[in-house]
């Protein structure tokens, strides 16, 4: 698997888990929402500031983003949504 493709599968991970849409990361890491959608498909190759910048956003570390996926255990808990993705009433 290559790191371009660890980025894709990790990042939609991340997001389902968190319940984040690209909408709400894009604002919060200030990406832009395209680059979001074309890292996701695996058609971008973002630079290690983009990289870094989803990370902070998302509360994983970089190098989360660009591991290798975890093996994934029958009962294991959800990963909660980050304060700054939630919405303020």
């Amino acid at each position: 698997m290559s790191l371009r493709s660890q980025l894709s599968y990790n990042l939609a991970r991340i997001l389902r888990e968190k319940n984040i849409s690209q909408a709400a990361l894009s604002r919060v890491a200030d990406v832009d929402r395209g680059l979001i959608g074309k890292i996701l498909t695996g058609s971008a190759n973002p630079g290690l500031e983009t990289v870094e910048k989803l990370a902070q956003a998302l509360g994983v570390s970089a190098n989360k983003l660009l591991s290798l996926p975890p093996i994934r255990r029958p009962g294991a808990a959800r990963i909660s949504r980050p304060k700054q993705f939630t919405r303020q009433k």
